[in-house]
């Protein structure tokens, strides 16, 4: 039988200073980034155009109704197959 050992290494201990300096720093960055997500998204209007084949069916003109209303679809358009 081959015995396994298993080998601890022992990290340095931090004490509370350094602790709440690390952690103060991960969120300061954290916070930054977060600023600049928003500020990114709030300059950036981007939407969908969305087109409906079949928009005169059962399926399509609920669908087309729901798109309509949904605030990320900027453009719709809507189209079906004249018999």
């Amino acid at each position: 039988l081959v015995s396994h050992t298993r080998r601890r290494e022992i990290l340095p201990q931090k004490n509370s200073t350094q602790m709440l300096a690390s952690v103060s720093t991960v969120s300061r960055s954290v916070s930054r980034k977060a600023l600049h997500g928003a500020a990114f998204a709030a300059t950036q209007t981007r939407g969908f155009k969305v087109s409906v084949l079949g928009a005169a069916g059962g399926i399509g003109q609920p669908l087309s109704l729901l798109l309509k209303l949904n605030p990320r679809v900027t453009e719709l358009t809507c189209y079906d197959v004249a018999p």
